[in-house]
């Protein structure tokens, strides 16, 4: 090979070894994803108060300060549906590190349509049966997602939110094995007050790190719930 050439392949390797100044870090402190029951027995009306009480979640003061104390001063941010094998999103991944960015995610919470997904699934469902409650499935979505995150986050946690035992596919306990293997933890928040249920998803559902399980209804109590929710999300990433 030639002097000049030599000189010419080694700048090249050099130029794609080293990454721009002007990169963007799109590093995390944590990702953070939300499943949110879509079954049977959450009503239309229930699931509006769930993205209202985490849009207000979205907003509040004290979301934005718990971001601004990270390290990297931001989290990587999804949210989905599940019911019986359908896993619609609610907000695709994105990072939020400005309370311009939580207002933004917030919205997007506030402007998804069920009734675009309930038509489909009675559409595409040649005998529906109804939306039965898939919580192996969601966990199982839950990992996936984390895993092929988009953005390299310290940790990863999936927020269970639900009012139902699984009923539909495999048993509960396998996924959550297969979640909590991957190194992710995952927290709940009952919607029910059932102390059985309550004990189902402690046992069942969360774990890992740090992992938690709340009580909730629908309303104001559920909204706090949801800014308890997220401010440890991010607070136990430090």
């Amino acid at each position: 090979m030639r002097p000049g050439c030599r000189f010419l392949c080694a700048l090249a390797l050099i130029a794609g070894a080293v990454p721009p100044a002007d990169a963007e870090d799109r590093s995390t402190d944590v990702n953070v994803v939300t499943a949110i029951d879509m079954s049977d027995s959450v009503s239309h009306g229930a699931t509006h108060l769930e993205l209202t009480a985490l849009a207000a979640a979205l907003r509040s003061p004290e979301f934005a300060g718990a971001i601004g104390r990270g390290a990297r001063g931001r989290i990587g941010f999804m949210v989905f549906g599940w019911f019986q094998r359908r896993f619609p999103a609610v907000v695709d991944w994105r990072t939020i590190g400005s309370p311009a960015e939580a207002r933004a995610a917030a919205d997007a919470v506030e402007a998804f349509d069920f009734r675009a997904v309930e038509v489909s699934y009675r559409q595409s469902e040649r005998f529906p049966i109804g939306r039965l409650t898939d919580l192996s499935g969601a966990l199982d979505h839950g990992r996936g997602l984390l895993s092929a995150a988009p953005f390299a986050g310290d940790r990863g946690v999936l927020n269970v939110i639900g009012n139902g035992a699984d009923n539909f596919g495999e048993e509960v306990d396998p996924a959550q094995a297969r979640i909590l293997d991957a190194g992710f933890t995952v927290n709940a928040v009952v919607t029910d007050d059932d102390r059985e249920l309550l004990r189902y998803f402690r046992r069942r559902v969360s774990g890992g790190w740090g992992s938690f399980t709340l009580v909730a209804r629908p309303g104001a109590d559920l909204t706090a719930a949801m800014e308890r929710k997220l401010e440890w999300d991010i607070s136990a990433a430090r």
